[in-house]
């Protein structure tokens, strides 16, 4: 006896609903949320971030050279910082731990002569000059720049030559970094009038000069290392403030 054969069974296909639309103007949808703002550090918790202090705390990290400043008068620790760090950088120490002791709430006139007056008075100064500090980038590398001459001047009686180079931005691995902070856009702006980035041979060369016998009788000089961009900007033809500008409203 033969079996018949079974025919598949197919399912329905369900009766697609239609879209009902709404009857009027329909309202645009709400823009996304603002991110909350970004709190700035009280001036009165300023000092190592938490990763410098979670390092040092594990002894992952230990200075390579501790100035302490705690207890001194304004005029001595003035002194005395001036003196450490001249002997930090003739030591080559690349993270200097500065303490000045814990900020206390005196008045600004009591400051010079109650305790907490060291921390409290840079803690004035910075209030006092944000226009200055900003970001504190560009006042560190301003700083960098009046210390190389400062230095130069004082070690130049025991034949000791201080310079530095000021790089533009240069092509490495660590440029990807900078451009998830600062846009290609922004960095290329300081390419300006060679219109590329340099190479690392490019800055190194600079330095190996520096530091040779060909620039025995050179000292205190802060050297532009960047296609003529300091140039450009000394003479007026580049208008960074413009360009920065621009750059923020095509953003």
């Amino acid at each position: 006896m033969t079996a018949a054969p079974v025919e598949p069974v197919s399912e329905p296909l369900p009766v697609p609903v239609p879209v009902k639309r709404p009857r009027g103007r329909v309202p645009a949808p709400m823009p996304a949320p603002a991110p909350p703002p970004i709190q700035a550090r009280p001036l009165d918790r300023h000092g190592l971030d938490a990763s410098w202090d979670r390092q040092l705390g594990k002894g992952t990290v230990s200075p390579d050279f501790t100035l302490d400043l705690h207890g001194a008068s304004l005029d001595a620790a003035h002194a005395r910082l001036d003196h450490g760090l001249a002997l930090a950088i003739t030591q080559g120490a690349r993270l200097v731990l500065v303490v000045t002791g814990r900020a206390r709430p005196h008045d600004p006139a009591d400051r010079g002569n109650r305790r907490g007056a060291i921390r409290a008075k840079f803690l004035d100064w910075l209030a006092a000059h944000p226009d200055e500090v900003q970001d504190g980038y560009a006042l560190s590398k301003e700083l960098v720049n009046a210390w190389t001459c400062q230095l130069a001047y004082e070690l130049g009686t025991k034949g000791i030559r201080v310079n530095a180079t000021m790089p533009s931005p240069t092509q490495t691995p660590m440029m990807a970094a900078f451009e998830n902070v600062v846009s290609k856009e922004i960095l290329n702006l300081f390419t300006i009038p060679s219109g590329r980035r340099s190479t690392p041979a490019e800055q190194g060369n600079p330095l190996i000069l520096l530091n040779s016998d060909a620039a025995s009788f050179i000292s205190g000089v802060c050297l532009p290392v960047d296609g003529g961009f300091h140039g450009g900007v000394q003479v007026g033809a580049i208008n960074m403030q413009a360009l920065l500008a621009d750059a923020a409203a095509g953003a």
